[in-house]
């Protein structure tokens, strides 16, 4: 109930009505900043990431036709590779890749 301002309740239901619907208007919009605040700052990490030479290299791969961004996606996050052995195995197939670039041209 609201207290009007002699200090005694009146109209209630209507005032109530209002104010909760305000409220929660406000609280959307409030939500809807924070989602766009999250996004932008998503997005410009996203950014920085292709910007750099050996990260951004993943971010470019990604975006071929040729590969399946959701399944390769499932695949990094699902494999259970720890980050030591993941460079690891990039190292050994850039290696081979220069191999076979080096024994190709000859």
């Amino acid at each position: 109930m609201m207290i009007d301002d002699d200090g005694y309740g009146g109209g209630g239901d209507v005032d109530e009505a209002n104010l909760k619907a305000q409220y929660m208007t406000q609280g959307t919009a409030a939500q809807n900043i924070k989602k766009q605040v999250k996004s932008s700052i998503e997005n410009e990490k996203i950014e920085e990431l292709k910007r750099k030479t050996t990260h951004g290299q993943f971010c470019q791969d990604l975006e071929r036709p040729s590969v399946h961004k959701e399944k390769s996606l499932a695949w990094l996050c699902g494999s259970g590779l720890k980050g030591e052995m993941e460079s690891l195995i990039i190292a050994a197939e850039d290696k081979c890749s220069m191999h076979i670039m080096v024994r190709g041209t000859s």
